[in-house]
């Protein structure tokens, strides 16, 4: 082989080995972000928080990483997070070593075991009689040591809620956090992608585990209001 040949065959092995370094990052660029995880939206995991169309409904992307922080919010993401997000109803076989049987406080701030729901990574899961586990909307009072990572905080009021995947927390008088229902009126930058759309005079609402949404546009930017809870 001469030199030139020689050259010419060194620059295109150059140029492929760049090509097969750049795809993994140029795919992570399409997927994560403001634009993908979270709100890529319907339009736009799908519909995540990580990026945000205006015209794209964000809407939660189930397996992919989760939010990153956005400067354009007032809410602040706590973020990232790499772990898988399951909705309700995904049955697994089995759960990570982490799960933890959930423990439910009672109105009186009395504290007793589920049982047989488990916590892990901001899903609840169900135990099955053939051994697998489902994923269950956590149970009223439900509680955790820490918010699940990727959480929203969300502000109505003078009152502090974290919001993850459609579920809310505010924090117990021991440091836990505890499901509670949905806030009339917080915004959230995203919903899960598995809520239902409905169609009534011309307005378009969102509904998800009882919860209904409205979407607004904030900086031009799609989030959702909560308008009803149950």
């Amino acid at each position: 082989m001469n030199g030139k040949h020689y050259r010419y065959a060194a620059t295109l092995v150059c140029a492929l080995s760049i090509a097969m370094l750049a795809t993994p990052t140029d795919a992570a660029a399409q997927r994560g972000g403001h634009g993908s995880v979270h709100s890529a939206g319907r339009g736009g995991p799908g519909r995540s928080p990580g990026g945000h169309h205006s015209a794209a409904r964000h809407r939660s992307h189930v397996h992919h990483v989760h939010h990153m922080h956005h400067a354009m919010h007032p809410w602040a993401f706590r973020g990232p997070s790499i772990w898988v997000w399951h909705p309700i109803g995904f049955l697994v076989t089995t759960i990570a070593v982490t799960a933890i049987v959930v423990s439910i406080v009672d109105d009186d701030g009395n504290t007793s075991s589920s049982g047989n729901v488990y916590y892990d990574q901001g899903v609840y899961y169900e135990k099955q009689s053939d051994g697998s586990y489902k994923a269950i909307p956590p149970p009223k009072g439900a509680q955790i040591s820490s918010l699940p990572e990727g959480y929203t905080s969300v502000s109505v009021g003078s009152k502090q809620y974290g919001y993850y995947q459609g579920d809310f927390y505010v924090e117990g008088a021991d440091g836990k956090y505890v499901v509670t229902a949905a806030p009339v009126g917080a915004i959230v930058p995203y919903i899960p992608d598995s809520a239902t759309e409905k169609e009534s005079d011309g307005k378009t609402t969102y509904e998800y585990n009882g919860v209904t949404y409205d979407a607004v546009s904030l900086n031009g930017d799609t989030s959702y209001v909560v308008s009803k809870s149950s």
